[in-house]
């Protein structure tokens, strides 16, 4: 399996057992925890969901297609981009930095781009 689906699989499970901190947090402390509750929020959502079916996509499109990634280079940018706009948002929206979280929001979108035009690249012009 190549490195970058392994780390796209480890950081999904760092950010589960994130999620799940803030989670007993928020059960906790609810009322002081509840600003957090948009950054959890995002550590499980695309810290666990998103980046568990970004690996397991990028695993299992090739095989299908019986091609290989367009540019594994790529596909690593492609995991520090999603990690830095996750962590990056999450951060500034819990200490309330909004330049921070606003870059970080575009830095997330791009690598939505980034990831579509990988794999369209990949579909139509792919190695075999």
């Amino acid at each position: 399996m190549e490195q970058f689906i392994l780390r796209f699989f480890k950081a999904s499970l760092i950010y589960l057992a994130l999620g799940a901190v803030g989670g007993v947090t928020l059960a906790i402390w609810p009322a002081s925890a509840k600003v957090f509750f948009p950054a959890i929020t995002h550590l499980s959502l695309i810290g666990f969901i998103t980046q568990m079916i970004i690996g397991v996509t990028y695993f299992i499109i090739p095989v299908f297609i019986k091609k290989d990634i367009y540019n594994k280079r790529w596909a690593g940018i492609h995991f520090l981009m999603v990690n830095v706009g996750l962590v990056g948002f999450s951060t500034g929206y819990a200490l309330s930095w909004v330049t921070v979280m606003k870059v970080s929001a575009v830095i997330e979108a791009l690598s939505v781009y980034f990831l579509t035009f990988i794999f369209m690249a990949t579909v139509i012009k792919g190695p075999r």
